[in-house]
């Protein structure tokens, strides 16, 4: 599927897999209270996203959603901000967006 996303989705989907595989890597440790938040900030993040993901990725079938739309609510629910910007200035060009975490899009606004 690389090949028929852009780069930024490309990243989106596998910033989802990654926070779904950290998730899912301490489930049992999470659910019996036994994991400590601090023990691993990869884990924490994905705590913090499980929520929002899991919500996204329960779409009911009536629901219809366009792919562009689809990409912008997995970049939501996980707290990420995709910034319009082809090369690297910062003045929002559209020829290549960037992916930025919650921390480092509210640090560049």
């Amino acid at each position: 599927m690389p090949a028929c996303n852009s780069e930024t989705e490309t990243e989106l989907v596998r910033m989802g897999r990654r926070y779904m595989a950290d998730y899912q890597s301490m489930a049992e440790m999470i659910r019996l209270g036994a994991y400590r938040q601090g023990a691993d900030p990869a884990v924490d993040a994905a705590i913090a996203v499980n929520p929002t993901l899991e919500a996204f990725l329960s779409q009911r079938p009536n629901e219809r959603m366009g792919l562009d739309e689809s990409y912008l609510g997995l970049a939501e629910s996980m707290g990420v901000q995709v910034v319009e910007d082809g090369d690297g200035d910062g003045d929002g060009d559209a020829e290549n967006p960037v992916v930025e975490d919650g921390d480092e899009a509210a640090a560049a606004a």
